[in-house]
């Protein structure tokens, strides 16, 4: 149960840097920017001894943001293929 808590809380951390670094890219004055997909690979660096065998040392992730035309977030998804993670605005 422990170890699952944890699990968790380093899926919404990863979650949280991923997508907070793709929604600073949102849309500013003068651009029009619909949607935007992004993909890459992440490397772990460290992690408490309790994820070490939980958490993979390289994945994938992949997502998009798509912006409605006044600028607001309408739609998202998060995708880490080796956590079995698929987030989309549905599941928040």
């Amino acid at each position: 149960m422990i170890s699952t808590v944890r699990q968790i809380k380093f899926c919404v951390a990863l979650i949280g840097l991923v997508a907070g670094s793709v929604f600073h890219a949102a849309p500013v004055l003068g651009a029009i920017l619909t949607r935007q997909e992004f993909s890459g690979d992440f490397t772990r660096v460290s992690v408490s001894p309790f994820l070490e065998n939980i958490v993979p040392d390289k994945s994938e992730y992949s997502g998009f943001v798509a912006y409605s035309d006044d600028g607001t977030l309408s739609d998202w998804e998060v995708n880490v293929n080796d956590l079995n993670l698929n987030l989309n605005a549905d599941s928040s």
